[in-house]
């Protein structure tokens, strides 16, 4: 039966949850890139649930979740929740780097911290780097 199963669907079976850092009873993280929560409110008692959240792009096209805690919602990126839970904390003047450049790719084993030179590297490598605009000479002139 081993044998028979795809490829994602062992991925899952071989999955790693651990708690987000500043949420630990609230939220777990897993190392292909899921987040859920562990708690659902009813009537202000907390009754123990399981459920995956449902992320969404960002504007930028970065998976994010919101997690509350307090009443209080925050909006996270998921690729720092997988690094943090498993790597750490982020390092001073380093973000997150997507190995193989696709934003939605959220699995631990795609990322790592890096320096915004190191990941710009990166997205020249793998054809995602966009160059900022240069304002034109023009703009704001009187016609």
């Amino acid at each position: 039966m081993t044998d028979t199963l795809t490829k994602e669907r062992r991925e899952e079976l071989e999955e790693t949850w651990k708690p987000v850092l500043g949420y630990e009873g609230l939220y777990e993280v897993s190392d292909l890139g899921r987040v859920r929560n562990l708690t659902f409110r009813n009537r202000n008692v907390a009754v123990p649930r399981i459920r995956l959240l449902r992320p969404c792009a960002h504007v930028d096209g970065y998976l994010v979740v919101d997690l509350s805690r307090n009443n209080k919602r925050k909006r996270m990126f998921v690729h720092r929740l997988v690094l943090m839970s498993f790597v750490g904390p982020c390092p001073d003047q380093h973000q997150v780097a997507h190995g193989n450049g696709n934003r939605l790719d959220n699995r631990l084993s795609n990322l790592r911290w890096a320096t915004q030179r190191e990941n710009n590297l990166d997205k020249k490598l793998h054809g995602t780097w966009v160059p900022k605009q240069k304002k034109k000479a023009t703009e704001g002139a009187a016609p």
